[in-house]
This record gives structure tokens, sequence and C-alpha cells, in this order.
């Protein structure tokens, strides 16, 4: 439910929060999940405070948000939001991985021919 994916939210921003407080602590990083498959990540930066990321999973795809806090922690702000349907449908997208997919792929093929 909503109160529940709120609740969650709230939680893994102060989590961030408290984290991000202690002295050499560079940055925090928290997850929760709840029963219907919504995920929220905390990634605290210290440039720009906390920014929490939410995954909503509904009928009509994945959707995205962010949401950042300020260093304070006193104000959460809305920053963008898109679905994510089509990007999740992606093979690969500007990776400058050092092996591509389709070699991975056409590597793995060849391996099981070889050892069936």
């Amino acid at each position: 439910s909503i109160v529940v994916t709120m609740l969650g939210a709230i939680i893994v921003l102060l989590l961030a929060l408290l984290v991000n407080q202690i002295p050499m602590t560079p940055s925090a990083h928290a997850q929760t999940s709840t029963a219907s498959g919504d995920l929220m990540m905390v990634a605290a930066t210290t440039s720009s405070g906390p920014a929490l990321w939410v995954i909503k999973k509904g009928e009509n795809g994945e959707q995205l948000a962010l949401y950042r806090s300020d260093s304070s922690g006193r104000s959460v702000t809305f920053a963008a939001s898109r679905k994510i349907a089509y990007d999740l449908k992606l093979i690969e997208y500007n990776d400058r991985s050092q092996h591509k997919v389709k070699d991975l792929k056409k590597k793995l093929e060849e391996y099981n021919k070889k050892n069936k």
C-alpha cells in the first residue's frame, strides 16, 4: 500500500541522514522493498545530501522516481520521474564494459556446444 511504501521511504531517508552525520562517513547506502515489489534505495552523497530512488512496479510497467533531501534533512523535494519499461528492454546502452553482451552470449553458446 502507499502508506507502507511512504513509511519505508521515510525510514530509509532517516537512516541515511543519521549515517551521513557520523564523522568520517562519506556516504550511506540503504535499501528496502515492500510486499508488492516496490524498491527504495538511498544513496547519500556529500555534495547534495541524500537521494532516494524509488522503483514502483505496476500494471503499466516500472516507474522510477528520484527524491532529494537537503543536507539538514529538513526538506524533501521531488527531482525526477520516468517510466523505465523500455529502458529495461535494452540489452546494452552506452555500455563501456570490457565484454559486450553479444560477445559473451556467443562465447556461452560455443562453450555449451563443446560441453554437451
